[in-house]
């Protein structure tokens, strides 16, 4: 049963039926032995549940429960994992430089370079945004480029998407208003989450970046 509740939790994870995944994954970990593989893996879409509803205090506490348990602590990339979620909440609740240091400090993933460390790389010119540092992306593009030209057979084709929007707001003077004007498309593949531009709920990308990009251009309409 716990396996069943399992892919039961996936399923509406990715329908969106956050309760519905929030209460399979509860009943999934329950059949798991405290701190298994499988446990971890339960709790971790219980999180990611309670995060997209917007249930960030419980979502930290999902997040503690699991830094604790001692046979976890050795496991080098659950840890690092589970520092990424803590820097996308961290960036969820307006501390943007504490979401930046976690980031950097989760280089177990580094190697992951198709997936999580795509979502470090974004989180970050994110952060660097937020924290009113624009003069900090030149660099981060450029290594983000560099990244994505090296992976040649992955489908990274949202992440493009998403480097050619940075890139096009340096070029605008920092300007999110003209670069989404000068990139419709890009904008509406993204908002599309579907096909080669495909969001995954359960992957790197927890803060949806054109989730985001909205919150930008609609904080410019109600000041003009």
């Amino acid at each position: 049963m716990g396996g069943a509740n399992m892919q039961l939790a996936m399923v509406s994870l990715y329908l969106n039926r956050l309760e519905d995944a929030a209460t399979f994954a509860t009943q999934s970990a329950s059949y798991f032995k405290l701190g298994s593989p499988n446990y971890a893996n339960a709790k971790d879409i219980f999180f990611l549940a309670q995060y997209y509803q917007g249930h960030l205090d419980t979502a930290n506490q999902i997040l503690k429960e699991l830094l604790q348990i001692k046979s976890m602590r050795n496991n080098k990339f659950m840890q690092s994992k589970w520092g990424f979620f803590q820097a996308n909440l961290c960036f969820s609740e307006g501390k943007y430089d504490e979401a930046l240091a976690l980031l950097q400090q989760q280089t177990e993933l580094f190697s992951d370079k198709s997936g999580w460390r795509l979502g470090i790389k974004i989180l970050e010119m994110m952060c660097i945004v937020e924290m009113n540092h624009d003069d900090w992306l030149d660099y981060r593009i450029e290594t983000f480029r560099k990244l994505l030209s090296d992976l040649r057979t992955e489908n990274i084709a949202r992440a493009k998407l998403i480097h050619q929007i940075f890139k096009t707001y340096i070029k605008t003077g920092y300007s999110w208003r003209k670069t989404v004007e000068m990139l419709p498309e890009h904008v509406m593949h993204l908002r599309s989450g579907a096909g080669d531009y495909f969001w995954d709920p359960a992957g790197h990308e927890l803060q949806r970046f054109d989730n985001w990009l909205d919150t930008k251009l609609s904080a410019l309409r109600a000041v003009g």
